[in-house]
């Protein structure tokens, strides 16, 4: 392939490498992701797994969600690591991520099925908040220099606050 052009994109896409999880027994889905619960635990009892190469049951979405960023992926962590010592555990953080690009920083945080409804609200110094709904409740929020709207908007998507 051939690509030219002051700059190109190409997301490559990424598959879960998760065959010594199957190898050993642990289902996948699929996605081909290996499937656990919202405690990290696996279809096999002694075996646990956290990040991006999981389909990880989230106890607020109330469904299982495939999520392919770091932070997630250190929540899911801490998640499995209070499962192994024994401790109640249950991974039920909204989805989220940050990108800096140049001086300008977008945060963004949602369950990832889509939206139906969007509001955008523009502030003084620039910034901006995108509120997205679905069936009449807040499910994602896009924000730049707007940190408190960011994390209340984690907050109302958790809460499945209506729109």
């Amino acid at each position: 392939m051939r690509a030219e052009g002051a700059l190109v994109v190409m997301p490559t896409g990424v598959a879960p490498r998760a065959e010594l999880a199957a190898a050993a027994g642990a289902r996948r889905a699929e996605s081909g992701a290996i499937a656990v619960d919202a405690a990290m635990r696996t279809s096999r009892d002694d075996l646990l797994a956290a990040g991006d190469v999981t389909f990880a049951h989230n106890a607020a979405a109330e469904r299982s969600l495939r999520v392919e960023h770091w932070g997630d992926a250190l929540g899911q962590g801490a998640v499995a690591g209070r499962t192994a010592a024994g401790r109640d555990a249950a991974w039920d953080a909204v989805p989220g991520f940050w990108s800096t690009i140049g001086t300008r920083t977008l945060k963004h945080a949602a369950w990832g099925d889509g939206f139906d409804a969007v509001r955008l609200d523009e502030h003084a110094d620039g910034g901006f908040t995108a509120w997205y709904g679905r069936d009449g409740r807040v499910v994602g929020v896009l924000a730049h220099r707007a940190d408190d709207d960011y994390e209340r908007g984690r907050e109302l998507i958790a809460a499945g606050a209506s729109w």
